[in-house]
């Protein structure tokens, strides 16, 4: 059985107790909940109300507040990839801020992707703006064709997404393809050259200083 969270769902894990369990639903406009005694819910009218429901877990009695087809009580976790073990603590942060609420607000999520490579590119030295840095980058062969590629769909996505001009919003799969971008853009520029670097240092001084006396003698 399928027990991801979806609105009306009977069957799905709780966001609660990580059980997957059979959940029942109240709407917000005509009942109340005493779960939630003491929490007030302001709204300037009716129709607002409706678009909020509230699913009730048979294991541990928590409730689960939706806005349309969204969890907004409590938190989900997000199903993101972690971030590239290699990935600068500061813009893991970034990363880990946008993984958070890529559910939630897909186009603040790409917003903050774009932040994030955005950090990523100063942090290897480039001052210009992203969309400079990303041609210096590339014309000084730091970068092939496709890792430019994959850097501007994340830099198109974040300047684009709340005109949704470059993804469908409404497409989380598409969405998630940029975390994907992010860590694989890690590895080509930060990982895989600590690879390399750390490889040719077990050869040894001997075998690195005949690389370098032989191409000095190049022309």
């Amino acid at each position: 059985m399928d027990y991801k969270p979806e609105l009306l769902k009977e069957n799905f894990v709780c966001p609660h107790c990580k059980i997957g369990t059979q959940h029942h639903w109240r709407f917000l406009a005509s009942q109340s909940i005493p779960e939630l005694e003491g929490q007030s819910i302001w709204y300037s009218d009716h129709s607002f109300l409706e678009h909020f429901k509230v699913s009730k877990c048979l294991n541990c009695s928590g409730p689960v507040i939706w806005f349309k087809d969204k969890i907004v009580f409590p938190t989900v976790l997000s199903e993101q990839p972690d971030p590239h073990s290699d990935m600068p603590k500061e813009i893991s942060e970034i990363y880990r801020e946008a993984a958070s609420i890529s559910s939630l607000s897909p186009r603040a999520s790409c917003a903050l992707m774009r932040h994030a490579i955005e950090e990523l590119v100063k942090s290897m030295g480039y001052k210009g703006t992203l969309f400079n840095s990303i041609g210096e980058m590339y014309n000084e062969k730091r970068i092939d064709e496709s890792i430019k590629d994959s850097l501007d769909i994340v830099r198109l996505t974040g300047n684009d997404a709340l005109h949704g001009n470059i993804i469908d919003m409404n497409d989380q799969t598409n969405v998630n393809y940029m975390f994907l971008l992010i860590n694989e853009i890690v590895e080509a520029l930060i990982a895989a050259p600590n690879r390399r670097r750390d490889m040719l240092t077990k050869f040894g001084t001997g075998a690195n200083n005949a690389i370098k006396k032989r191409d000095s003698k190049k022309t």
